[in-house]
């Protein structure tokens, strides 16, 4: 039997939007196949999904993305390492929540991927997230969300 694909969440930018309108949200905070192909391949992916001026991804561990897995899978946030140059990236509420912005000021604007980590033989490496374990963390962001306003 074929083991499911691994996937990752794309939590899309902006502020203006009905978070009540379900359709609306489900658009905002999407679950994809992890990328297969080599790193560099999966980067430039990854890029692509972050924002059309993405040219280097920054790792983050916000605290609150762990308190909403439990710590029961590791994960991780990837954001546009330059996000503050570009003027087409907007906040993103979620992703900001998730870095504490309201505790220190700084947010987090642009698209942000959240995908799995595991240990590789250089140290800590991007995977996918178990399908099941994605899609519960999925309507945790959503729910964050309509209560962020």
């Amino acid at each position: 039997m074929s083991e499911k694909p691994r996937k990752m969440i794309l939590i899309k930018d902006g502020i203006d939007l009905d978070i009540f309108d379900d359709k609306n949200m489900s658009d905002r905070v999407l679950m994809l196949n992890y990328p297969e192909g080599t790193v560099i391949e999966q980067l430039h992916k990854f890029y692509k999904l972050i924002g059309k001026e993405c040219e280097n991804v920054e790792i983050v561990h916000p605290k609150r993305l762990y308190t909403l897995t439990e710590k029961q899978y590791p994960v991780m946030m990837l954001v546009d390492e330059e996000y503050l140059y570009h003027k087409t990236a907007q906040i993103n509420p979620i992703a900001s929540y998730l870095y504490e912005t309201d505790v220190h000021g700084h947010p987090i604007n642009g698209n942000v991927l959240i995908v799995g980590m595991k240990k590789g033989l250089d140290g800590m490496e991007f995977c996918g997230i178990n399908a099941e374990q994605a899609e519960e963390l999925r309507e945790r962001l959503i729910t964050i969300r309509q209560h962020l306003e």
